[in-house]
Parts: structure tokens; sequence; C-alpha cells
């Protein structure tokens, strides 16, 4: 009798779910948006991938991580962030080979909820796609209406500067509140692996402070930004410190680059750690009260731009220096 012979399908059904977690798919969406924008809108499928990598450091070792078929993992999630934000009319699929940003795609912010919606949507498709592959009749593909988590950059947007000075106590105020957070608390340790988020978050509600409303500081948001750091000094790690009380790691504090004055002008949070610096005493208090702090900015600035791009902190080096009344135009 004749052994009977399996045969397998040789369809293959776009289903990112099943290749990667959400987490690693989602972290791609704005480094791929953000890469377009670098490439004036649009770019070959090879350019737009190369560009992210240029743009996030990739590592060969990190490309060099292959899937069963042998391609890079991590461009097929790059790939699969793209798809993603196709579905959701943020890039143009209209030309094959072709990477375009919509209009929409350019003014876009893809905040942690948003992220989440798409990733999602997607999956909610991919498996439409899977239980349907043998049907002849336009696949019943749902109309998901995601508009109300949309944010938007405005690349013409400026910074009032803080003239308000008890608003300024106040934040100042929140700022020695958190120090003394962590001064008090015994374990300091990152709550998560050591890399960044890369997507937005939305900014929370404002509080009572002293009579005063300001914006929350996460204590968990500093103590990565800190751990990451590896408790060192920014501007010089071999800047001398000590260790913390009841602990083994040096004593260095956070900073807002982008001061938490200005959080009510940004519709994003500043309270992220792409936007938290770790610094010795003398650098934290020279970047406020010492001469030279211009030069400490734009050191900090530089290394960390693309990381605030990343999380749609839009700003530029003297809007930034306008922020600590060191250069009076902000609107450059």
């Amino acid at each position: 009798m004749a052994r009977e012979r399996k045969t397998t399908s040789k369809i293959k059904i776009y289903a990112p779910e099943l290749l990667h977690s959400e987490a690693e798919v989602i972290k791609w969406y704005m480094p791929v948006i953000d890469a377009l924008l670098r490439l004036d809108g649009e770019a070959s499928k090879k350019d737009a991938i190369n560009k992210v990598i240029e743009l996030n450091k990739v590592t060969s070792e990190e490309l060099s991580r292959t899937i069963k078929s042998g391609e890079s993992a991590l461009i097929r999630r790059i790939e699969f962030a793209r798809n993603d934000l196709r579905v959701e009319g943020f890039i143009d699929g209209t030309v094959r080979g072709i990477w375009k940003l919509t209009e929409l795609g350019k003014r876009i912010i893809i905040t942690e909820d948003l992220a989440g919606k798409i990733r999602a949507k997607s999956i909610r498709i991919s498996g439409i796609l899977r239980k349907n592959k043998k049907l002849i009749e336009p696949l019943p593909i749902p109309q998901i209406d995601l508009s109300a988590y949309y944010l938007f950059r405005n690349s013409k947007q400026s910074y009032n500067q803080v003239i308000d000075e008890q608003a300024v106590k106040a934040e100042r105020d929140a700022d020695e509140g958190l120090l003394n957070d962590l001064a008090e608390s015994a374990v300091l340790v990152a709550s998560k692996p050591l890399q960044y988020n890369t997507l937005p978050k939305r900014r929370s509600d404002p509080i009572e402070l002293h009579g005063r409303m300001t914006y929350p500081r996460s204590k968990t948001t500093a103590i990565n930004a800190l751990s990451w750091a590896n408790y060192c000094c920014e501007i010089d790690s071999a800047h001398s410190t000590f260790l913390r009380r009841n602990s083994t790691c040096q004593y260095t504090e956070p900073h807002h680059l982008v001061l938490m004055a200005y959080q009510s002008q940004f519709e994003v949070s500043l309270d992220v750690e792409e936007n938290i610096v770790s610094l010795c005493c003398s650098c934290h208090k020279q970047i406020h009260y010492g001469a030279d702090s211009e030069r400490l900015l734009q050191q900090l600035f530089l290394e960390r731009e693309e990381r605030l791009i990343s999380v749609g902190i839009i700003i530029t080096m003297k809007q930034l220096l306008s922020m600590y009344a060191l250069c009076d135009n902000l609107d450059q």
C-alpha cells in the first residue's frame, strides 16, 4: 500500500505576532518614521533600513542574529514595524520597494498607548488573513479607528520662557523631593532591562505641591536612568563621587535635560529615561548655577538628541539653552 504523502501549504502568512513579541516590533515604530523623515520622507527599502540601523547604532552582533529562514531577526522586526505603520496609514505602500511617509505619518508621534493599539490591530488583521486564506471574496478586514489616540508633532513649535518665579520654585521643590526620595531608598536597581523604550509617553496630569501645580516625577524612572548610566556622571564617568548609604551604588543625581518646568508646553512626557541624565553633584550644580554650563548642556544634548526625538521630545539646541536662560531666541 502506497504511503500517503503529506503536503504542506506554500502560502506565506504575514503573522508578525508569531515570530516576535509585540515589544520587539513596537520599539521600531518611531525609529522607522524618524529615519524616513531624515530621508526627506521616502526612500528605497534598503536605504530606509540602513538609515534606521545607522541612527540607532545597531551593532553587527545584533544584525547577525537570525530567524529560521536565515534572515536577520532585527531587520524582520523593522519590516514588521513598517507594515504596521502602513496598515495604519502612516506609510504609503502603493509603490513596491519604496517606503514613503504619508502626510499623516510626517506629523504623527506614536505614544505607548497608540503603539499598543496599532500592534493589536495588526495582530487581529493577521488572524483574519490566516483564517480566510482560501477565500476568493475580499477579506473582512476590520475597520478600527485609532485616531482618538493620535498625537502630532509641530515642526514650528516654540517654547515660551518660564518667567513665573513661583512656578520655577515649585518645580525645584519637586526636583528636590525626588532627590530626597532617592536618598531614602534602600534599593536602587533598574526595574526593567537596560534598553530605552523609543516610544513617547503622554504627559501625566499635574499635581498640587505647596500650593502650586507641578508635574509628578517617577522615582522608578529616575532609578532606571541612573542605573542605565551605571551610576556614573554622564559629563565624565571619571568624576569622583561617593557610595550611597546602605548601597554599593555611587551617588549620582538624576537631571531632566529638558526641564520639567516646561512640561505644560509638551504633549509628551518629559519624565522619561531618555530625558534624564545621571550627574555627579558638582556637574548638577554647575548646570544650574555655574559658569560654562552651556558647554555641559551642549555635550549632553548632542549625546541625547536621537533619544529625545525617539520619545517625541522635538527641540533644538537653541531652544534648550533658552530654557536655562543661556540664549534669547526660542524659535530657532
